[in-house]
């Protein structure tokens, strides 16, 4: 470490900066110098953790593979009384284009980022219909890792229910 000092010294001495200044900021062995801030880079990219729900009234209840989620258990959602997992997805999406999901009903789940502030997201996000056309463009803005509902599409003789939340990529 020291003979990066003297390095550093002599370098700054050509022009015109005397060593005293260099040896200064030089830390000892052992210790650290505290940085100025910066601010963090922009976030670009982001995942949003997925899990596809079909609701319907056939009276099984929650699937046990779902977990507790009591926002199942409460309006609008508590007017079905069954709900079965049919998937979880990670859905990689940024800044820069829309990221889609394919749903079980053939129509598509997609997002596009539009800012992250203190782990804050704020992300467009639209159902389609099999075909294409737009059953929800939705802005969205939740917590990182806080869970929220999405009630989908028609699907058999019931709905796809989306619980998504935002997450770092």
């Amino acid at each position: 470490m020291r003979y990066a000092a003297i390095l550093a010294a002599a370098a700054l001495a050509t022009v015109g900066m005397t060593p005293a200044l260099v040896t200064a900021s030089v830390p000892a062995h052992g210790e650290t110098v505290a940085q100025p801030l910066q601010d963090a880079p922009e976030q670009t990219e982001a995942l949003a953790k997925v899990i596809v729900l079909y609701a319907n009234n056939s009276g099984k209840g929650i699937d046990p593979r779902i977990g507790d989620m009591p926002q199942l258990k409460q309006p609008p959602f508590s007017a079905y009384d069954t709900y079965e997992l049919l998937e979880r997805a990670d859905v990689p999406f940024s800044k820069a284009k829309w990221s889609e999901h394919a749903l079980p009903n053939g129509g598509k789940l997609a997002f596009k980022l539009n800012e992250v502030k203190d782990k804050k997201y704020d992300v467009a996000a639209k159902i389609q219909k099999p075909g294409g056309k737009t059953l929800l463009n939705a802005n969205v803005k939740a917590k990182e890792k806080e869970i929220f509902f999405m009630a989908g599409p028609k699907y058999k003789d019931g709905i796809l229910v989306l619980g998504i939340h935002f997450t770092g990529k």
